[in-house]
């Protein structure tokens, strides 16, 4: 790897559609999300073949007799089944392919194809399974001829993704292309050694060649009177296409999936590695062991779209650049991964329209389900807010992507506070250690949380074709509101008249340590004289304050303190509870949150467990200050609602200070959801 190169900076992308993450996707479901997107593009036969499988289209234009005999089964069957199970003519004519190119080439394995319709493929990682018609398997021969296949038994597969070399599927009647679709997904989500993995869709009058990455998934059909792609395809196949040889994975067909990961002259060993399919944000994250020292790491791979303005690891070296801002994560190594030509991976398409990255970091949080006090949690907010506030100050960046995930607790041990000392005269918002230490010496800042992924963050600073920050970004449950539709909230239902900043008496003796110079109280006039009717959406510092909220409700909503015993759900958490899981973000929609809120002190009180009701005049006061459109209020202070936030935390931080209560987060049984609950999609999305 080597450190990225300043590149141009592109205008911002649109808003784009939200969608609901694989893990909560029945098998229709799942395709017909891709029905909806269009995800599966046709392209011309000629772009796929000089694009794909280059160098591996040639002489193979006539089938063989034997070849003949089994296409023309194939267009005879009438059950799909029958072109894979029985006599299988699919299976055997691929299979003589790939013994024709085995005997050819001399190859030490033999690619064979298998049916495993019977087969359930789990996959960890979304918890779902499913069971594509055929795959393909490296299979060793005994000797040097190709293994002899009995298609009139069963064959052990492995029931994992990691085993197969290439999945399909077969149809009598449709193409299938939105099933193979998930499965390619599937199978491209358990292989981040791959860059792509390539697939097989046939029917009785022709078949269909398709290409995954981290940007496409495309498909190309021929005509049974072409052998030439499918011999292509195949020869493609055995040479292991595709591959990051930095990457390595650990006896496939174990459960406890590993990869070994080469990042300079450094090797690691992946632990409970996570994956995310594209295509999209496909992404690689893992927390690992170095195989030398046992020292231990976080790394994250992601495939970086070419139009996007920012490189995570650039934003980190700037955000630290001088002396390092406490409270967020610092990297080790970032850079593009490269090939053994030393060229950057990337997707294969014409574009090239992704990059492979890679990031390695020591510093590794915890959880925030960790967190075993209210005053602990509410204290890694307080700092949650300091650390994007001196972000914004120090460098202009923007997080963008505040979650319950990116907000961690701050990392065991010594060492992450230990870079914190000497950094007190140079951090202008205080941390709640500051705050709290009676006047005297200044304390050093010891933050209680670690913020990470700056991989949606911004540099204000940077000049851009379009300087509003117009992309959706973000986590759907934490994305602010007005962020989620892409566009500015109605003025007349979100008002700022009568709002106020809040200045609780409780924190009279506090507010001039929260800061260098003492905050200036803003108090934010009425629309009509801060309305501007030229105003535009754009993504501000504003709006991550707002997904912080979003992660306090979240959290304190799904947490009990002492007996978790409930008599039953209220009404209030049930509807709460399922608006935000099935949040999905859509351009131009009003967000189906805003109706579930209110600013009654009894409706707060009824989103909480029992133990914890006491924090509802707490949250009550953070949405009469968020629930207003800011974006119309230009010339307020940016961090006016991270302050509003941050005096509202401390009146409870410092209640708590003597009378701590026990947080179990996440502990709250879930509701049962009602019919009137469930998202819409499920009942009207196209099932083909």
């Amino acid at each position: 790897m080597f450190n990225p190169t300043p590149i141009s900076f592109p205008p911002s992308s649109p808003v784009r559609l939200g969608y609901p993450p694989a893990e909560s996707l029945t098998a229709k479901l799942a395709y017909a999300e891709l029905h909806t997107l269009q995800a599966v593009k046709y392209i011309k036969p000629e772009e796929f073949l000089e694009t794909y499988l280059q160098g591996y289209y040639d002489h193979f234009t006539q089938w063989s007799p034997e070849e003949i005999s089994f296409v023309s089964d194939i267009q005879q069957v009438n059950r799909s089944e029958d072109m894979y199970t029985g006599d299988a003519p699919l299976l055997r004519l691929l299979n003589q392919i790939s013994k024709r190119i085995f005997e050819s080439r001399g190859h030490r394995e033999a690619l064979i194809f298998r049916s495993a319709d019977q087969l359930k493929v789990f996959n960890p990682f979304t918890g779902r399974d499913f069971s594509p018609d055929l795959v393909a398997l490296w299979e060793h021969p005994q000797g040097q001829d190709f293994p002899q296949i009995d298609y009139t038994q069963d064959f052990p597969i492995p029931p994992t993704w990691c085993a197969f070399a290439a999945v399909g599927e077969a149809k009598t009647g449709g193409n299938g292309k939105n099933q193979l679709g998930v499965y390619l997904k599937n199978h491209l989500q358990l292989h981040p050694e791959l860059n792509a993995v390539l697939g097989l869709g046939v029917n009785k009058t022709d078949y269909a060649l398709c290409y995954h990455d981290a940007d496409v998934i495309d498909r190309s059909v021929f005509n049974w009177k072409q052998p030439g792609p499918l011999y292509a395809f195949i020869k493609k196949l055995y040479t292991r296409p595709f591959r990051d040889t930095s990457m390595h994975l650990i006896a496939p067909q174990n459960p406890d999936l590993a990869w070994v990961i080469k990042v300079g002259n450094h090797i690691y060993i992946s632990q409970a590695p996570r994956s995310l399919a594209g295509p999209g944000q496909r992404r690689f994250t893992t927390p690992a062991i170095e195989i030398d020292t046992g020292v231990r790491v976080f790394i994250k791979d992601i495939w970086w779209n070419v139009e996007r303005a920012f490189l995570e690891g650039l934003l980190f070296e700037q955000a630290h650049r001088e002396w390092a801002l406490p409270g967020l994560m610092v990297v080790d190594s970032h850079g593009f991964v490269l090939d053994e030509n030393r060229e950057r991976l990337t997707t294969a398409g014409p574009d090239r329209g992704r990059h492979k990255m890679r990031l390695v970091t020591k510093d590794i949080g915890r959880p925030l389900e960790t967190v075993r006090s209210l005053r602990q949690f509410l204290c890694v907010m307080y700092d949650a807010c300091v650390v994007q506030r001196n972000l914004y100050r120090k460098c202009r960046i923007l997080h963008r992507d505040i979650s319950d995930s990116n907000i961690m607790v701050a990392p065991a041990g010594d060492e992450y506070h230990k870079r914190c000392e000497g950094t007190g005269s140079h951090v202008e918002v205080k941390f709640v250690n500051q705050v709290l230490q009676k006047d005297g010496k200044e304390p050093d800042p010891a933050p209680e949380c670690m913020v990470i992924d700056l991989g949606n963050g911004a540099d204000l600073k940077i000049a851009r074709k379009n300087d509003e920050l117009t992309d959706r970004t973000g986590t759907p449950k934490f994305i602010a509101r007005s962020v989620s539709s892409g566009e500015l909230l109605e003025s007349d239902d979100y008002s700022s008249e009568n709002v106020s900043l809040p200045s609780p008496p409780e924190i009279r003796d506090y507010v001039h340590r929260m800061h260098t110079t003492e905050y200036q109280r803003d108090i934010p006039p009425t629309p009509n004289s801060t309305a501007q009717p030229e105003a535009k959406f754009a993504h501000q510092l504003f709006h991550d304050a707002e997904s912080t909220f979003w992660v306090i409700v979240w959290t304190l909503v799904r947490s009990t303190s002492g007996n978790r015993e409930e008599k039953r759900h209220t009404k209030e958490y049930k509807e709460f509870y399922h608006t935000m899981c099935r949040h999905y973000p859509q351009p131009g929609e009003e967000d189906d949150r805003a109706s579930v809120l209110r600013k009654s002190l009894k409706y707060w009180t009824s989103l909480l467990h029992p133990g914890l009701k006491k924090m509802a005049p707490m949250l009550r006061g953070m949405i009469f200050y968020v629930w207003p459109e800011w974006g119309r209020s230009q010339a307020l202070n940016p961090e006016h609602v991270h302050e509003a936030l941050m005096r509202l935390l401390l009146v409870e931080i410092i209640k708590l200070d003597s009378n701590d209560i026990v947080l179990d987060i996440g502990a709250r049984s879930a509701p049962l959801a009602s019919l009137c609950t469930l998202p819409l999609r499920q009942f009207w999305f196209p099932l083909n």
